[in-house]
């Protein structure tokens, strides 16, 4: 089963989303109580091509609008 089941909803939903648990291993469980710093742009990155990944399943047209969020200016 994907780890995103209840996560996936709440991203569909809009509701608030801790990226730190998009990149957890555990499994999908309310006994799981996930606290997450990130450590670095790489982790961001990766947490946030996964919220994009089942945020357009639903709502493909506002994957242009989500990719500046994307893009660093170094």
């Amino acid at each position: 089963m994907c780890r995103l089941s209840s996560r996936k909803r709440s991203i569909w939903a809009n509701e608030y989303i801790d990226f730190g648990a998009l990149l957890s291993s555990f499994p999908d469980d309310e006994k799981f109580i996930l606290s997450f710093k990130f450590f670095s742009l790489g982790q961001w990155q990766s947490a946030f091509k996964t919220f994009v990944a089942v945020y357009t399943v639903k709502y493909p047209l506002k994957v242009t609008a989500l990719l500046k969020y994307h893009i660093v200016k170094l």
